[in-house]
């Protein structure tokens, strides 16, 4: 008897329906997936059909990795039509969960036409097209809910929806402005942020004069209550239609009410002093309303370009001669002592209404700074330069004590480094002077400490003038180079000298400033970190000058290794005392990175628990540790973070911009856009998806223990395996959209140490880059440097941003190699799936002969960062010649004929890309054998190009020849099934020779750096190694001795030892057991290819 068939259940009623219902929202909304998946199930087997239940099974699904079966369920509910706001509702939800953006727009416009009068309906819609960032369906859908309810609030997401669109469509101001008129008309502009966004209406649209008007009179007075934000934004509006005066008139009044706004002060003094320059380049007042990002903002390009002559660095661009601070008064003027006295005056005035309200203790220190920022406006304009000195001076006399004075006077110091390189060195010996002169008190408590925190601060505003070796920040006596180009440098015994003194400075002043919590920053620290910089700087000093000893070896190499051995052994003694000093840890985290120490960095760094937002700002610090020899889980965790940062932003930055809107905040919402377009184009994110492919990549083909004997056993190999094509497919996939993106570099430098200016290469050669990089004044003529704008607040108004165009070549390089890997390996491997994701041959092909070339006109920007990273530069050479051998793969499988000039081709470019790897990995290995001295192996970046040399490029090689391998035997989808005229790319014989040959000599290169690596383990022990790092830094030390007292603490140096011998063997144990998996399988392609 058949099983009988029951008709599906009536639909249960509402309250039933709840009741059914409550323990599944439950079981969902604590994550009991699997409890809420059977009872969703049991509820579907009684009313197969019931909407809500399907959608929230969908929901469930999607949770426990089942995205696809979800989609599906949920897909047909919206087909369905959702059968009541309930349904519409969670659909939402999972739309909004899986980023389905699109999905949820269809939805949402579907049930408005079957409801066009539901105001909640448009207005969910009009939040969909907000998620999506479709501003001119935003306008339609927001003026559509004003004809509904009549409620203003729609219509400024309307007028914000235009003033979003308004480079795309001109006219979307006017009508903009249009509306807003109407608005006021009718008493509508209400609150302070519709009057915010009518400013910058009228303002955008030109009306910069109704602009003002709208803000000093009746309505600005009503909406703005905080007199002090009133007076500002109507001095930035002044200041922008070139009212000076009235500007002048709003920044004082802003000063009687904030007088210690130090802005308000400089803008006082542009005014009073025209044509002179801000100390410190102060990022331009936000405007009413706030306004959009600029084009160029965090672009590889800046603002503008410098560029090399033989006279220096010169621009055409008036912007870019502003932002390096070629703006003065011309001799003839006769306005300079006019601009002077006015300036004093303005100063005078502001330090009088300090001191009339009680003094810096009331009002705080910005008017007694202003005499500094006064001295250094009329030195530019021909005032004695000494009057600085004396300013300088006595602030610190008055603010010594105060923890914020040495930053306080960083961009006097700064300003005068550039300008008198000389006046800078007498000035820091002034402080110095001056700070020894001081009586200590005859008690402790707080004498003392106020006496230490002057004298600490001192020694802090010399080191900022030149005296620890300077900042890369900064270069000596070079007004027209752009910030961000020098390298800080001691001379052979000085930066020891100044050093001991501060490690005095620091053991004497730790006592006295220990409090309840041992682990919290104290004064004390900077004395710790002054002594940090001076060793490193003399460690550039000996880079800069080269040289060998008198046995022969490289004695600048090993003298300036040894320098930052014992910078590393200092830091270690300021970390132990005050773990929680964020400038000690990242500058610990840049020396051991820089001896080449991938494992101790990584140790340092994890404490200062980088994640979510600073991964975008801070992930330039480690990614060169994880990709320069650090476990693959570090660089995993890393990327997870940025990874995690990505969706987040997904997820929370609509919803930010959508609750603005509900909220009536319309700045926050349409700052949410430009922060949306930071994040999706961001450099940071980018970075991190290459970095976690390749390494998955490289851990899939080396992480199976594959050895020759197991290859043997299974018989000749052709092509990549299975795991292998997945990783590419994966890898292709994430990479796809990578290598032509419009990238925004939010990266802050200003949290890299003064000693480690922004790599401008490859990640993984930051280190050996460093080592090898030259000054700035070595630049090639004719080669540009990007400067940025001041709104780039990463880097700031006037520096160097060329690290940006080597950047982006890094990863277009990354993502070509890739893609043409992927191809190569797609059209000779039989495990390769069909179609595969990814470009398709002529697309990589494309990819591969366009690499060199730069997107837009930013050609020569290049040129400045290959000369700044030249060790990335001679590994891009090897590169090439890979990607070559490639080129020539996928142009003899993409055609149909294998003609004899391409098999010529192919095999000149297989014999070139073996010659080119062999000589990168002799290169390796000669610099891990270096005097077979563990001191040596820190110096160069040795052990990190060694780990490059194997498990980056080595994989890169193994790859490509697999893939060579198949092709030429045949075996791959289609080597050999091409073409009936002509010879064949499977079995020819010069293509078969060439193919052994290039695996056999890849073999014998990666197996020299292996056996250069497992000598460097084994011909010591890692505590002998240990110890001889730490007799070479106490000898070192030990020569310039000085009265004050010992520099290096031997426990903390033998720490430091310790960690830098066994950061490295970490990294060679992973460069050997790499390098045999990778001979291993490259003797096998040799063996397998017919003879």
């Amino acid at each position: 008897m058949g099983k009988s068939t029951k008709p599906a259940a009536a639909p249960p009623d509402t309250i039933s329906l709840h009741r059914k219902l409550d323990p599944i929202y439950e079981c969902v909304d604590t994550g009991q997936n699997k409890a809420a998946l059977k009872l969703i199930g049991d509820l579907l087997k009684k009313y197969p059909t019931l909407q809500i239940a399907r959608v929230l099974k969908g929901i469930t699904l999607s949770r426990m990795g089942m995205e696809d079966q979800g989609m599906e369920l949920c897909e047909e509910v919206r087909a369905e039509g959702p059968a009541d706001d309930t349904v519409l509702n969670t659909l939402a939800l999972f739309y909004k969960n899986v980023g389905a953006a699109q999905q949820q727009v269809e939805m949402f416009e579907q049930a408005s036409e079957r409801d066009p009068r539901n105001s909640e309906h448009l207005t969910l819609l009009f939040q969909a097209y907000a998620r999506a960032y479709d501003f001119v369906k935003q306008q339609q859908c927001a003026m559509k809910l004003y004809r509904l309810t009549n409620n203003p609030k729609h219509v400024m997401w309307a007028i914000c929806a235009m003033l979003m669109q308004a480079d795309a469509n001109p006219t979307a101001l006017a009508l903009a402005a249009g509306l807003c008129s109407k608005l006021e008309a009718k008493g509508s502009i209400a609150d302070r942020e519709s009057l915010l966004v009518y400013a910058r209406v009228l303002r955008e649209s030109g009306q910069g004069e109704k602009a003002l008007e709208l803000l000093e009179g009746d309505l600005g007075e009503r909406l703005l209550p905080m007199a002090a934000e009133r007076a500002v934004l109507c001095a930035t509006q002044a200041a922008a239609l070139g009212k000076t005066e009235t500007a002048a008139t709003h920044w004082r009044a802003v000063l009687t009410h904030a007088p210690d706004d130090w802005a308000a002060m400089s803008q006082v003094l542009d005014i009073a002093m025209p044509t002179t320059r801000a100390a410190a380049a102060h990022k331009p007042q936000v405007p009413a309303g706030g306004t959009r990002m600029l084009v160029r903002s965090h672009s590889v390009g800046g603002a503008g370009v410098a560029k090399v002559s033989s006279e220096g660095f010169r621009s055409d661009d008036e912007t870019v001669a502003e932002l390096l601070g070629r703006v003065s008064i011309g001799d003839g003027r006769p306005d300079r002592a006019q601009a002077i006295e006015r300036g004093r005056t303005v100063s005078a005035q502001v330090r009088a209404a300090a001191d009339a309200l009680g003094g810096a203790p009331t009002v705080g220190r910005g008017a007694y700074l202003l005499d500094a920022e006064f001295a250094w406006r009329a030195a530019q304009l021909g005032d004695d330069e000494s009057k600085l000195g004396d300013a300088m001076m006595s602030y610190w006399a008055d603010f010594g004590h105060w923890t914020s004075c040495a930053r306080d006077l960083r961009p006097y110091c700064d300003a005068i480094v550039r300008t008198n390189a000389r006046v800078a060195r007498e000035f820091s010996d002034q402080f110095v002077d001056a700070a020894s002169a001081m009586p200590e008190p005859e008690d402790g408590g707080k004498e003392a400490q106020r006496h230490l925190r002057r004298v600490i601060a001192a020694h802090a505003i010399a080191s900022q003038l030149g005296r620890c070796g300077g900042s890369w920040r900064v270069a000596p006596g070079d007004r027209d180079a752009p910030f961000g180009l020098a390298r800080p440098s001691l001379g052979r015994g000085e930066g020891r000298g100044r050093a001991a003194a501060a490690m005095e400075l620091y053991r004497k002043s730790k006592s006295t400033f220990a409090g309840p919590d041992p682990r919290e920053p104290t004064p004390a620290d900077t004395a710790a970190l002054l002594a940090m910089q001076a060793l490193c700087a003399e460690a550039t000093g000996h880079l800069l000058r080269g040289g060998r000893d008198e046995n022969g070896s490289n004695g600048s190499l090993i003298e300036a290794a040894t320098s930052l051995l014992a910078a590393a052994a200092v830091a270690e003694e300021g970390v132990s005392t005050s773990p929680n000093h964020a400038e000690l840890r990242l500058g610990l985290t840049s020396v051991y990175a820089l001896l080449g120490a991938a494992t101790a960095a990584r140790d340092v760094f994890a404490p200062l628990d980088v994640k979510n937002i600073q991964m975008d700002s801070m992930i330039h610090h480690v990614l060169p540790i994880a990709e320069g020899g650090a476990s693959p889980q570090v660089t995993f965790r890393v990327t997870q973070f940025a990874d995690n940062l990505r969706n987040d932003a997904r997820r929370d930055v609509p919803d930010g911009c959508v609750k603005a809107y509900e909220n009536g905040i319309y700045t926050k919402a349409l700052e949410y856009v430009d922060f949306h377009e930071r994040l999706r184009a961001s450099h940071s994110l980018a970075a991190a998806t290459v970095a976690r492919v390749r390494a998955t990549l490289r851990e899939t083909l080396c992480g199976g223990g594959v050895t020759v004997r197991d290859c043997e056993k299974k018989g000749p190999v052709a092509g990549v395996t299975g795991p292998v094509m997945g990783a590419l497919d994966a890898a292709a996939k994430a990479c796809q959209s990578l290598i032509a993106q419009n990238t925004r570099y939010n990266e802050d430098l200003g949290t890299n140490p003064v000693w480690h200016p922004p790599h401008h290469g490859a990640n993984s050669l930051a280190v050996p880059d460093w080592w090898m990089t030259k000054i700035a004044v070595d630049l090639p003529s004719g080669c540009a440097v990007a400067v940025a704008g001041v709104h780039d607040a990463g880097a700031g108004g006037g520096a160097s941003v060329a690290h940006r165009a080597g950047w982006r070549a890094a990863i277009r390089r990354r993502c070509a190699e890739i893609h043409a890997l992927h191809r190569a390996a797609a059209i000779s491997s039989p495990d390769a799936a069909s179609p595969s994701p990814g470009l398709n041959v002529l697309a990589a092909v494309r990819a591969i002969e366009t690499l060199r070339e730069e997107p837009s006109d930013a050609n020569a920007l290049a040129d400045a960062a290959v000369a700044l990273a030249p060790v990335t530069a001679d590994a891009d050479a090897v590169s090439d010649a890979m990607l070559a051998a490639v080129a020539s793969l996928l142009r003899l499988g993409g055609t149909a004929e294998c003609r004899e000039e391409d098999v010529v081709a192919a095999t000149r470019s297989l014999d070139a890309f073996a010659a080119a790897f062999a000589s990168l990995c002799a290169r390796a290995s000669a610099g891990v054998r270096a005097d077979d001295d563990a001191v040596a192996r820190a110096a160069n970046g040795a052990v990190p190009f060694a780990f490059y040399a194997v498990a980056d490029a080595g994989v890169g090689a193994t790859v490509a020849l697999q893939s060579w391998a198949a092709a030429v035997q045949g075996k791959g989808q289609n080597g050999g099934s091409n073409g009936q005229n002509g010879r064949r790319a499977a079995g020819d014989p010069a293509l078969v020779a060439a193919v052994r040959s290039a695996a056999s000599s890849a073999a014998d290169a990666i197996a020299g750096v292996v056996d250069a690596a497992v000598h460097a383990c084994v011909g010591s022990s890692e505590v002998e190694d240990a110890r001889r790092v730490f007799g070479a830094m106490d000898e070192w030390c030990g020569v310039e001795e000085r009265s004050g007292g010992r520099l290096l603490s031997s426990g903390y140096a033998a720490e430091a030892a310790k960690k830098v011998v066994a950061s490295h063997r970490s990294t060679l144990g992973a460069v050997r057991d790499h390098g045999e998996r990778l001979v291993a399988q490259l003797r096998v392609v040799a063996n397998s290819v017919e003879r």
